[in-house]
């Protein structure tokens, strides 16, 4: 992933230049963030569009690590998606991090294209690795 989305370039200008307390979540008092999956040409910078949809599909809560020397940070526990059930096969291509769990609600925080696209064709389960979603901050 690889792109701030405008939201959170104008939240980011608002909290660290102006000094204006920015909420990123959507819940009071929470601090989690959800990882999404896209298909097609992804979500945009601005919304949710192409969020992927198969039965069972809800966004996975992410926890990323402190910023390495390089300006590097990534998942910091694996994370899964449930399976998907559905006979039609799902093309996942994009991922974005999201204030909310629920499907094309919340404020998207960032996106990007993955590496490589997954098929997801029916009970396969898409799972990433600790360490395996990498963002540059830089």
């Amino acid at each position: 992933m690889s792109a701030f989305s405008n939201e959170m370039e104008a939240n980011i200008v608002s909290h660290f230049l102006q000094g204006t307390a920015v909420a990123h979540t959507g819940g009071a008092g929470t601090e989690k963030v959800y990882l999404a999956l896209f298909s097609g040409a992804g979500p945009g910078e601005t919304g949710n569009a192409n969020e992927v949809s198969y039965s069972g599909y809800v966004r996975q809560h992410i926890t990323f690590t402190p910023l390495d020397s390089s300006g590097n940070t990534s998942n910091a526990a694996i994370v899964t998606f449930p399976a998907n059930p559905d006979s039609a096969a799902v093309v996942v291509a994009h991922a974005g991090v999201y204030s909310t769990d629920g499907g094309g609600t919340g404020i998207q925080l960032l996106h990007g294209a993955l590496v490589a696209s997954k098929t997801l064709d029916q009970n396969d389960v898409l799972s990433f690795g600790v360490g395996a979603l990498v963002l540059n901050i830089n």
